[in-house]
């Protein structure tokens, strides 16, 4: 099931930071949801989490059918994600009063 982004809470959203094998580090917002990508609003991007079965976010991706831990929602696009290749190596959940999204 998807949840339109419209209809999350504030308090669903954990602000999450995520450092890809190649060292780029993105900030975001967290839900456990699947969130309808037609219902992301112009200027926020929409990427699937994958659990490699340990509770671990490991890989940041386009969409993700298996093992899926929730969407992470950007200001900023991550290629790596869209070309299948966003491996996370270190991640930090933040408290929601540090985050600017």
């Amino acid at each position: 099931m998807k949840i339109n982004f419209n209809e999350l809470n504030y308090e669903t959203l954990y602000p999450l930071t995520v450092k890809l094998d190649n060292g780029n580090i993105y900030d975001g917002r967290f839900t456990d949801m699947r969130v309808d990508r037609a219902s992301i609003p112009t200027g926020l991007y929409a990427y699937d989490v994958r659990d490699c079965c340990d509770g671990e976010p490991c890989e940041v991706k386009s969409f993700v059918l298996v093992n899926h831990m929730g969407t992470l929602i950007t200001p900023t696009p991550i290629p790596e994600a869209e070309e299948g290749e966003g491996y996370v190596v270190d991640y930090s959940f933040s408290t929601k009063e540090e985050s600017d999204l």
